[in-house]
């Protein structure tokens, strides 16, 4: 099984991707799953912050290696499964 987490705000977005699936837990909650094995997999979830609530997307996909995307609000916070630094 491979994983990714990240924090973001003071909320923890984890990502797992194994033969059987893909999930998406934002702060150890269940968001979102996926099929398993494909090529591509895109999962939705929300963060919850003073009453608003911040869509958080996740795209999985690759060939040979699965890399992970994460996007809030519409921002990328992950590429490759490597955080983005503030101002790139």
């Amino acid at each position: 099984m491979k994983t990714w987490t990240i924090n973001h705000k003071g909320h923890e977005i984890r990502v797992t991707n194994s033969v059987s699936g893909e999930a998406l837990y934002i702060d150890n909650q269940l968001q979102d799953i996926g099929p398993g094995i494909a090529l591509r997999s895109l999962l939705w979830g929300k963060i919850t912050e003073n009453g608003n609530q911040i869509e958080v997307k996740v795209r999985l996909g690759g060939s040979w290696r699965v890399k992970c995307w994460i996007f809030v609000d519409s921002v990328a916070v992950m590429i490759k499964g490597k955080p983005v630094q503030v101002g790139s």
